[in-house]
């Protein structure tokens, strides 16, 4: 944050307000206003913003959407205690203070690189143990989470990115394989941005449509760019081949920060984000690939992002989306 800062891109200004608490956490948990239990697992937070998105007023309802859905785990007494898996252990995962919900995290900017600042300040109040969840929102936010994590640990860490699109700069001015200058950050360039300011980050694209496009004249400094960048798999290639083509991409207990952008599953399954896709993954691979994830790397960090539309067209298919993301949450965090 210190260089995208030095380079004038994002907002110094501090100001931050007290947080607003919804009434229900996740899975019904009690909202954590001041403390959090040193044997929490993972802190989870949601950011109503969508400041740095394509279509303001559709992301930012996704916290609320998702906790709302959530209420479902545990339909029958209202306990988040009483819900358990199916896995062998049958584990209780909402018990013991394992997972806490601290409500919402409110921004006051009102432009996508201050929202950005000012969520990354937010994060410096909580406590470093955790595992941080963070329920968005436009995905520009992922950058403040992942750089407040790697700045927790002092060392670098391999960034799963499951999202249809890149994220990352690929129009504009470039020389030797970069873009010359990112422009302000938001959803649509904040890699290029991680990339840039944390260059000890590994980064691996999963689920990205087969087929992209840039400008003519970039075309092969844009393809040198993504090279020297990471890896990048495809939807289609994720189809053909499956999780297998993670053997070689992931090692046994790497630490790794898992960000899903919802558009990377099909829009048969989520078509509740701004930019649904019809050539996304089915549930079933993602599913899979978070299992395997999950099995093989170390979670330091997580987030879910770009759910939601405008609070007038929330409907039934909203709210069986949302359950369906608030179940997958549960997954990744069993």
């Amino acid at each position: 944050m210190k260089q995208v800062m030095q380079r004038g891109e994002m907002s110094t200004n501090s100001d931050r307000t007290r947080n607003p608490r919804s009434s229900t956490g996740f899975a019904r948990l009690e909202i954590s206003n001041d403390t959090v239990s040193t044997n929490s697992k993972y802190i989870l937070f949601g950011v109503a913003s969508d400041v740095g998105g394509t279509y303001p007023g559709q992301s930012m309802n996704g916290p609320n959407l998702i906790r709302a859905a959530s209420k479902s785990l545990c339909w029958r007494d209202g306990n988040p205690s009483s819900v358990f898996t199916m896995s062998r252990e049958y584990s209780q995962i909402f018990e013991n203070n394992r997972v806490v919900d601290i409500g919402n995290i409110h921004l006051t900017s009102n432009t996508s690189s201050s929202a950005v600042e000012e969520l990354y300040c937010r994060l410096k109040e909580l406590p470093s143990n955790a595992v941080r969840v963070m329920l968005g929102g436009d995905h520009s936010l992922t950058y403040a989470n992942v750089a407040d994590t790697y700045e927790r640990r002092n060392k670098g860490f391999k960034y799963i990115h499951i999202d249809s699109h890149l994220d990352t700069q690929l129009k504009g001015d470039y020389s030797n394989g970069k873009p010359t200058k990112l422009q302000e950050i938001n959803h649509s360039n904040f890699v290029s941005h991680l990339s840039y300011n944390i260059p000890s980050i590994e980064f691996l694209h999963l689920g990205i449509d087969h087929f992209q496009c840039t400008e003519l004249g970039n075309i092969y400094d844009v393809k040198r760019y993504l090279g020297e960048m990471g890896t990048q798999v495809s939807s289609f290639d994720l189809m053909v081949n499956g999780c297998k083509v993670l053997d070689e991409l992931l090692i046994e207990g790497e630490d790794i920060y898992l960000s899903i952008d919802v558009d990377s599953i099909n829009a048969c399954y989520i078509s509740c984000t701004p930019m649904p896709s019809v050539s996304g993954i089915d549930l079933h691979l993602l599913v899979k690939i978070v299992s395997y994830i999950k099995s093989k790397a170390n979670i330091i960090g997580f987030d879910i992002m770009e759910f939601g539309c405008p609070r007038n067209a929330v409907d039934s298919k909203t709210k069986n989306e949302a359950t369906l993301i608030s179940q997958l949450i549960s997954f990744i965090l069993e």
